[in-house]
């Protein structure tokens, strides 16, 4: 069970001012007895036993001149050159849509990993919930490496790298991830913090990353509702149960089913609210 006693002052003090190491998640540290005092910023800090494990991991891995990419210089999984995917993400239930995404294959991706990420639609629809729900049982606890990723995922062109950095910090505070159901399977995307901290950046710059998995308790037909379905985005999504094209009950069915569980969690709120 994770700690709840500030390992600088020994108080429990202000529990609200409390941040958890983003590593290990079990100790903490008040945000008025850091060294530098903020109350709104995200604060990736580490406890000293995990900054110790990552210097020695860093130390024993590669030997890189200070300040350089260290994911560019392992020899860990990277992205390959060039693009798999390039489209929108649309966050349904929050008010993000970034009109420039593209996503690079991992190079240790398997070969039914690109040919899923080659069908994805144009446009993702996304639904960003908390991390917990999506993580998946069997990364590493706390964190997954960076040979667990799939895709990586960056903003097209520099004019849209504003808003997907404001997006990827605001998962970063809420422990977000984002959801979204493809017709075979889910696609999972998390942000680069939720890995060992030598990979925090690429390029200098926080990312997101992807892996699919297989739909979590609903039918395989379902399917992301898609405003700008063209010919090659409908052939693409042909559902591989039945080899039939999606139609337009496809859509409505996820729809409805998007609606149904926001309804359910509504009412869970109140009912909490009520307890």
């Amino acid at each position: 069970m994770a700690s709840k006693i500030c390992l600088n002052c020994g108080d429990k003090g202000f529990p609200n001012a409390l941040i958890h190491c983003v590593n290990c998640l079990e100790f903490v540290v008040h945000r008025y007895c850091l060294d530098k005092v903020t109350f709104t910023e995200f604060v990736p800090w580490l406890c000293d036993d995990c900054k110790e494990n990552e210097i020695t991991r860093t130390t024993n891995f590669d030997v890189v001149p200070p300040g350089t990419d260290l994911v560019e210089h392992s020899h860990v999984a990277r992205p390959v050159d060039d693009p798999i995917w390039r489209g929108c993400y649309n966050i349904w239930n929050n008010e993000y849509t970034l009109d420039g995404v593209v996503a690079h294959l991992s190079d240790k991706a398997s070969q039914s990993v690109s040919e899923k990420a080659k069908l994805l639609q144009l446009h993702l629809h996304f639904e960003m919930v908390s991390k917990d729900d999506l993580w998946p049982k069997y990364f590493n606890t706390p964190a997954a490496t960076v040979d667990d990723i799939e895709l990586f995922f960056f903003p097209s062109e520099a004019r849209h790298q504003d808003i997907f950095d404001s997006m990827v910090q605001d998962m970063i505070g809420g422990e977000h991830a984002l959801r979204a159901l493809t017709p075979y399977g889910e696609l999972l995307v998390f942000t680069s913090t939720e890995l060992p901290l030598r990979h925090w950046r690429y390029q200098q710059k926080r990312y997101l990353w992807g892996i699919f998995r297989e739909t979590q308790g609903s039918s395989s037909r379902l399917l992301v509702p898609n405003m700008n379905q063209t010919p090659d985005n409908v052939l693409a999504a042909r559902d591989a149960v039945n080899d039939r094209a999606p139609a337009e009950d496809d859509a409505q069915v996820m729809t409805d089913e998007l609606g149904r569980g926001k309804r359910i969690r509504k009412t869970i709120a109140r009912f909490d609210d009520y307890i």
